[in-house]
């Protein structure tokens, strides 16, 4: 995570100097320990903002055909990004997460697998909540709003951890993990951009 760390006051320098920034609920983050942050996907820019607004460093998980090329391939690896097939079906991918939660770190996840698109939202797959539940980690569900074009309002809050009390001790299967992803984290995603809406009206 090197070249993340150097990286990061950079991208920090030009996000402020380009956007609008204004992002909320920062303190939900914690400053240590394992934890999941978990978005809606607008543009590919989110990760950078995500990182832009939180200090510590976050393992992205990105789909796999970005490490293709040995620029990109050195570039998303000295990030600490893990590649993962788009499909959910990556074990290495899963097992690299994992592996990054149990030594106490972040993991950044975008559910939907692709990007918003007119503003309609992909159903999340089951990886982030496969994550969360086999780990236990809190999951942080974070909200992306606004556009990337230069000089406008980019939006960002975080809410509170996802309660998953009501699974625990309980076996679960693969449609079990795909119902918690969009009952549970889709919702409390989306939930933030309404209350968002709700205190700017």
């Amino acid at each position: 995570m090197i070249l993340y760390r150097i990286l990061r006051p950079i991208v920090v320098f030009l996000f402020r100097l380009v956007y609008r920034r204004d992002v909320r609920g920062r303190e939900n983050v914690p400053e240590t320990g394992a934890v999941i942050i978990c978005a809606d996907h607008l543009h590919i820019f989110d990760p950078v903002l995500i990182a832009s607004a939180v200090k510590r460093p976050i393992h992205f998980v990105a789909k796999d055909e970005l490490f293709r090329g040995r620029f990109r391939s050195w570039l998303f690896n000295g990030v600490g990004a893990i590649p993962v097939h788009r499909d959910g079906s990556d074990l290495a991918g899963l097992k690299k997460g994992l592996t990054v939660l149990r030594e106490g770190e972040a993991l950044g996840i975008f559910p939907e697998g692709t990007r918003r698109k007119n503003g309609v939202s992909a159903p999340f797959k089951a990886g982030a909540a496969v994550f969360a539940l086999r780990s236990g980690a809190p999951l942080i569900p974070a909200y992306i709003e606004g556009s990337y074009r230069a000089f406008s309002k980019l939006r960002l809050v975080f809410g509170p951890p996802v309660d998953f009390s009501a699974y625990e001790g309980k076996k679960l299967s693969a449609d079990d993990y795909e119902r918690i992803a969009r009952e549970d984290i889709q919702s409390a995603v989306y939930a933030l951009g309404e209350g968002y809406e709700d205190n700017n009206s």
